[in-house]
């Protein structure tokens, strides 16, 4: 696995074509950490991304949501928020309720860390 980016570079990277808007979260990892823990996210980028797959590893976690129901589709990221918190924390949302760049109590697929790293798991 080759690093891509990590913590407040993560965006740089992930612009125009390598944007996580259209890409599908194919897996969900999470793993105990003592009282935080580690949350995997596997996607499959969208077909004009520089790579196939991208793994982002979220380490840290303080708490971390994600729902799913058989009334909507699995996994397709058709919008996300990306915020620096201001104890240099990371929250992102990949099923956002609205574009604000706040947190809200009605963001959905929510992960808080302490830093977030992306690799690449395939090339094209």
């Amino acid at each position: 696995m080759d690093l891509i980016s990590e913590d407040t570079n993560i965006l740089d990277k992930f612009v125009g074509e390598n944007s996580f808007l259209d890409t599908e979260i194919e897996e969900i990892r999470i793993f105990g950490h003592g009282s935080l823990a580690i949350v995997e996210i596997q996607l499959l980028m969208r077909p004009q991304s520089d790579w196939k797959k991208v793994l982002l590893r979220f380490c840290g976690c303080e708490s971390y949501n994600f729902h799913h129901s058989s009334d909507c589709a699995f996994g397709i990221v058709e919008r996300f928020k990306f915020i620096v918190l201001e104890n240099d924390n990371f929250y992102m949302s990949f099923d956002p309720y609205d574009d604000s760049e706040i947190v809200s109590p009605e963001d959905n697929d929510v992960v808080y860390s302490q830093s977030i790293q992306a690799y690449i798991l395939a090339r094209k």
